[in-house]
Protein backbone atom coordinates (compact mmCIF):
# COMPACT_ATOMS: atom_id res chain seq x y z
CA UNK A 1 0.00 0.00 0.00
CA UNK A 2 1.34 3.54 -0.60
CA UNK A 3 1.59 6.00 2.03
CA UNK A 4 0.30 9.29 1.41
CA UNK A 5 3.97 10.66 0.71
CA UNK A 6 4.65 8.17 -1.58
CA UNK A 7 1.52 9.36 -3.23
CA UNK A 8 2.28 12.83 -3.29
CA UNK A 9 5.69 11.88 -4.96
CA UNK A 10 4.05 9.66 -7.88
CA UNK A 11 1.32 13.07 -8.76
CA UNK A 12 4.15 15.16 -9.08
CA UNK A 13 6.67 12.58 -11.03
CA UNK A 14 3.56 11.73 -13.08
CA UNK A 15 2.31 15.67 -13.24
CA UNK A 16 6.09 15.89 -14.66
CA UNK A 17 6.05 13.40 -17.43
CA UNK A 18 2.96 14.89 -18.76
CA UNK A 19 4.20 18.22 -18.56
CA UNK A 20 7.29 17.00 -20.50
CA UNK A 21 5.38 16.04 -23.56
CA UNK A 22 4.67 19.17 -24.96
CA UNK A 23 8.38 20.51 -23.96
CA UNK A 24 10.56 21.93 -26.84
CA UNK A 25 14.02 21.27 -24.79
CA UNK A 26 14.74 17.75 -24.68
CA UNK A 27 17.34 18.45 -21.94
CA UNK A 28 15.43 20.22 -20.04
CA UNK A 29 12.81 17.78 -20.59
CA UNK A 30 15.03 14.54 -19.44
CA UNK A 31 16.69 16.82 -16.54
CA UNK A 32 12.79 17.42 -15.21
CA UNK A 33 11.84 13.64 -15.63
CA UNK A 34 14.89 12.33 -13.60
CA UNK A 35 14.63 14.43 -11.20
CA UNK A 36 10.83 13.98 -11.00
CA UNK A 37 12.08 9.58 -10.99
CA UNK A 38 14.64 10.83 -7.93
CA UNK A 39 11.41 12.60 -5.96
CA UNK A 40 9.25 8.89 -6.63
CA UNK A 41 12.36 6.37 -5.62
CA UNK A 42 13.52 8.75 -2.56
CA UNK A 43 11.65 11.75 -1.60
CA UNK A 44 14.47 13.48 0.25
CA UNK A 45 14.66 17.35 0.61
CA UNK A 46 17.61 17.41 -1.96
CA UNK A 47 15.83 15.62 -4.60
CA UNK A 48 12.77 18.37 -4.29
CA UNK A 49 14.95 21.35 -4.02
CA UNK A 50 16.82 20.00 -7.40
CA UNK A 51 13.10 19.29 -9.19
CA UNK A 52 12.20 22.87 -7.55
CA UNK A 53 14.89 24.49 -9.27
CA UNK A 54 14.33 23.18 -12.67
CA UNK A 55 10.50 23.88 -12.31
CA UNK A 56 11.46 27.59 -12.01
CA UNK A 57 14.45 27.21 -14.58
CA UNK A 58 11.24 25.71 -16.91
CA UNK A 59 9.49 28.78 -16.28
CA UNK A 60 11.70 30.97 -16.91
CA UNK A 61 12.40 29.82 -20.00
CA UNK A 62 9.37 29.85 -21.54
CA UNK A 63 8.96 26.01 -21.51
CA UNK A 64 6.57 25.62 -18.47
CA UNK A 65 3.61 28.28 -18.08
CA UNK A 66 2.85 30.12 -14.97
CA UNK A 67 0.14 28.26 -13.81
CA UNK A 68 1.89 24.79 -14.59
CA UNK A 69 5.03 25.52 -12.48
CA UNK A 70 2.64 26.86 -9.79
CA UNK A 71 0.83 24.01 -8.98
CA UNK A 72 4.10 22.36 -9.22
CA UNK A 73 5.55 24.31 -6.56
CA UNK A 74 2.72 24.16 -4.65
CA UNK A 75 2.85 20.53 -4.41
CA UNK A 76 6.58 20.20 -4.07
CA UNK A 77 6.20 22.61 -1.21
CA UNK A 78 3.25 20.61 0.19
CA UNK A 79 5.45 17.49 0.13
CA UNK A 80 8.80 19.21 1.52
CA UNK A 81 7.00 20.48 4.14
CA UNK A 82 5.22 16.93 5.06
CA UNK A 83 8.72 15.46 4.93
CA UNK A 84 10.40 18.28 7.63
CA UNK A 85 7.42 17.65 9.96
CA UNK A 86 7.48 13.86 9.61
CA UNK A 87 10.51 12.46 8.70
CA UNK A 88 10.81 9.59 10.52
CA UNK A 89 7.32 7.92 8.87
CA UNK A 90 8.67 8.37 5.02
CA UNK A 91 9.60 4.75 3.46
CA UNK A 92 10.74 4.84 0.09
CA UNK A 93 8.55 3.91 -2.34
CA UNK A 94 8.41 0.48 -3.19
CA UNK A 95 7.98 0.59 -6.99
CA UNK A 96 6.64 -3.17 -6.75
CA UNK A 97 3.71 -2.19 -4.85
CA UNK A 98 2.51 -0.33 -8.01
CA UNK A 99 2.40 -3.11 -9.61
CA UNK A 100 1.01 -5.82 -7.00
CA UNK A 101 -2.73 -5.50 -8.30
CA UNK A 102 -3.46 -8.89 -9.57
CA UNK A 103 -4.44 -9.27 -13.38
CA UNK A 104 -6.87 -7.64 -14.49
CA UNK A 105 -9.68 -9.73 -16.19
CA UNK A 106 -11.12 -7.91 -19.40
CA UNK A 107 -14.85 -6.84 -17.99
CA UNK A 108 -13.02 -5.50 -14.74
CA UNK A 109 -10.67 -3.65 -17.34
CA UNK A 110 -13.54 -1.11 -18.21
CA UNK A 111 -14.77 -0.37 -14.88
CA UNK A 112 -11.43 0.60 -14.13
CA UNK A 113 -10.74 2.99 -16.91
CA UNK A 114 -13.96 4.69 -15.81
CA UNK A 115 -12.89 4.92 -12.53
CA UNK A 116 -10.00 5.88 -13.45
CA UNK A 117 -11.21 8.54 -15.52
CA UNK A 118 -13.64 9.64 -12.55
CA UNK A 119 -10.49 10.02 -10.66
CA UNK A 120 -8.43 11.62 -13.21
CA UNK A 121 -11.01 14.50 -13.68
CA UNK A 122 -11.25 15.01 -10.04
CA UNK A 123 -7.33 15.43 -10.18
CA UNK A 124 -7.85 17.30 -13.22
CA UNK A 125 -10.61 19.80 -12.03
CA UNK A 126 -8.80 20.65 -8.25
CA UNK A 127 -6.05 21.96 -10.32
CA UNK A 128 -8.14 24.04 -12.67
CA UNK A 129 -9.44 25.35 -9.44
CA UNK A 130 -6.13 26.08 -8.06
CA UNK A 131 -5.09 27.85 -11.14
CA UNK A 132 -8.27 29.95 -11.25
CA UNK A 133 -7.70 30.92 -7.55
CA UNK A 134 -4.19 32.24 -8.50
CA UNK A 135 -4.92 33.66 -12.30
CA UNK A 136 -8.67 35.16 -10.64
CA UNK A 137 -9.90 35.80 -14.31
CA UNK A 138 -9.01 33.03 -15.84
CA UNK A 139 -9.58 32.31 -19.88
CA UNK A 140 -9.80 28.95 -21.41
CA UNK A 141 -6.22 29.38 -23.19
CA UNK A 142 -4.99 29.93 -20.04
CA UNK A 143 -6.31 26.16 -18.79
CA UNK A 144 -5.32 25.05 -22.17
CA UNK A 145 -1.78 25.94 -21.92
CA UNK A 146 -1.69 24.39 -18.11
CA UNK A 147 -2.59 21.03 -19.38
CA UNK A 148 -1.31 20.59 -23.08
CA UNK A 149 -2.12 16.89 -22.91
CA UNK A 150 -5.90 17.39 -22.17
CA UNK A 151 -8.36 18.13 -25.01
CA UNK A 152 -10.08 21.52 -25.09
CA UNK A 153 -13.63 19.86 -24.63
CA UNK A 154 -12.97 17.65 -22.08
CA UNK A 155 -11.42 21.01 -20.02
CA UNK A 156 -14.95 22.89 -20.96
CA UNK A 157 -16.67 19.50 -19.62
CA UNK A 158 -14.44 20.19 -16.59
CA UNK A 159 -15.62 24.28 -16.10
CA UNK A 160 -18.99 23.03 -16.88
CA UNK A 161 -19.29 20.99 -13.75
CA UNK A 162 -17.76 22.93 -11.90
CA UNK A 163 -19.77 26.11 -11.96
CA UNK A 164 -22.29 23.71 -11.66
CA UNK A 165 -21.09 22.67 -8.76
CA UNK A 166 -21.14 26.03 -7.79
CA UNK A 167 -17.01 25.95 -7.17
CA UNK A 168 -16.98 28.76 -9.81
CA UNK A 169 -18.15 30.99 -12.07
CA UNK A 170 -18.46 31.97 -15.76
CA UNK A 171 -18.66 35.77 -16.38
CA UNK A 172 -18.15 37.86 -19.43
CA UNK A 173 -19.67 38.33 -22.99
CA UNK A 174 -19.12 34.53 -24.84
CA UNK A 175 -16.22 33.76 -26.79
CA UNK A 176 -12.76 35.13 -26.18
CA UNK A 177 -15.08 37.44 -23.66
CA UNK A 178 -15.22 34.51 -21.05
CA UNK A 179 -13.42 33.80 -18.10
CA UNK A 180 -13.89 31.81 -14.81
CA UNK A 181 -13.38 32.83 -11.32
CA UNK A 182 -13.88 31.29 -8.19
CA UNK A 183 -17.93 31.59 -7.03
CA UNK A 184 -18.18 34.67 -4.28
CA UNK A 185 -19.52 33.52 -1.33
CA UNK A 186 -21.66 35.74 0.54
CA UNK A 187 -22.68 35.56 4.07
CA UNK A 188 -26.15 36.58 5.32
Amino acid sequence: MLTNFSKKAYEICYAIFRLGTGMKNFELRNRLEKAGLDVLESGSENNLSRLETLVLFGQGIGEISYPQSQVLLREIGNLNAAIRQDNAAIAELNIEDCFSKPPIIIEDKEKEEIEKDKENSAMRQSAITDIIRQVQNCRIKDLIAAFPGVSERTLRYDLQKLCEAGTIERTGTGGPGTYYQLKSVTIS
